[in-house]
Order: structure tokens, then sequence, then C-alpha cells
């Protein structure tokens, strides 16, 4: 699994992104945010339908968050993207 984050310190805002795993459904940000904004999905080379089927399993928090998945695995490999300030 890859994790990547990158910070303005002047700021504070920071942008996280990571790849998901098909067996894996609670995923923990590399660096906690103070204030967390958003968190969104993407696939590489697949349909926006397969992409839409990656469901957030409750609220995000300043940690992480929690997926729901189809268990077909077409949805994946995809990724995800966070922001907000900490």
């Amino acid at each position: 699994m890859i994790f990547l984050k990158t910070r303005d310190n002047s700021t504070g805002f920071t942008i996280q992104w990571g790849r998901l795993n098909q067996n894996q459904t609670y995923y923990g940000f590399p660096r906690g945010f103070s204030s967390f904004l958003s968190v969104s999905f993407s696939q590489s080379g697949a349909s926006s339908y397969n992409v839409a089927r990656l469901a957030l399993n409750g609220w995000p928090n300043n940690s992480g968050f929690n997926l729901e998945q189809a268990n077909d695995g077409k949805q994946f490999p995809a990724f995800y993207i966070a922001c907000g300030f900490s």
C-alpha cells in the first residue's frame, strides 16, 4: 500500500493520497488532520460505474475512513485523495 502526503507549512493545508487494497476496509491517514475537509476516490482505466461502487461506511474522521466494498474486485486498482488542515 502506498501513502503519500504534502503539507503547506504556512497554512497547514494538507493533501494525502494512497492506493486502496481489495481486502482492507479501514484506511488511516499518514498524518492526522486537525480539520478534515474531504476524501474522494478514483480508478485507473476503469468505468465510472465501478468507482461508484466504492462507498464510505460511516463518516470519515481526522484520522481515517472506513470503506464498504463490493466483493467482486472490479473496482480495483483504486486510489483515494483526502484534504484538510493539520
